[in-house]
């Protein structure tokens, strides 16, 4: 009865490492000015997150074809405001673009999310896939500012950022995976091997012992 739990335990481990797939976190932070609804702020602390799952990270449509892209929702944390849901279709986005990579977070301007507005950004080391945890790490970026015609829509009204623009601010990006990293998998997955092993081996041994 132990032997068959152990072996289901180590066949359901190997099959996660497998797959890979699980809810996921990106968040960045910057210093920021602008208005949220009726109220503005001024060089605050702003916050975004956006939540996806890992299982939904695909190249994107059109123009961005070679850029990965995850669509999730969203919060936008403001000190002094309350926090606000996005409630426009937002996706995560990365890629090199004129030899400059990034992570962005953006409101899809269409349904097939062939135009997209960046709400906050950050330049990125080339290669990260949207699917590991990573961070924090900071580094040049900021939103589409100042563009009056960038607004974004939450439950606390519309957004919009008057500064800082994306390549004369400082930004903090992290993305957290719900689920155990590959080589933490793996490596659970070559104990729970190696225990079932080891006790077929003591079992095989005893039966010897007995004849």
């Amino acid at each position: 009865m132990r032997r068959a739990l152990l072996m289901t335990l180590a066949a359901v481990v190997c099959s996660v490492a497998h797959v890979q797939a699980g809810p996921i976190t990106y968040s960045l932070s910057t210093t920021a000015s602008g208005t949220l609804g009726a109220s503005s702020f001024t060089n605050a602390s702003v916050a975004m997150t956006l939540t996806g799952d890992t299982a939904n990270v695909t190249p994107g449509p059109g123009p961005f074809s070679s850029y990965l892209v995850n669509p999730g929702s969203g919060t936008i944390s403001i000190i002094g405001l309350p926090t606000a849901t996005l409630t426009g279709s937002i996706e995560a986005i990365t890629g090199t673009n004129s030899g400059q990579s990034f992570v962005l977070i953006s409101q899809l301007d269409n349904p097939a999310g062939t135009s997209q507005t960046t709400i906050l950004g950050q330049l990125l080391f080339a290669g990260y896939d949207l699917s590991s945890s990573l961070g924090p790490v900071s580094g040049t970026g900021g939103s589409s500012a100042p563009d009056p015609l960038a607004i974004f829509f939450t439950t606390a009204g519309d957004l919009n950022f008057t500064s800082p623009s994306f390549f004369a601010g400082t930004t903090t990006f992290t993305a957290v995976t719900a689920t155990p990293e590959p080589s933490t998998l793996v490596f659970l997955c070559t104990g729970l091997v190696a225990v079932v092993a080891r006790r077929r081996f003591r079992l095989s041994t005893l039966r010897v012992a007995r004849d």
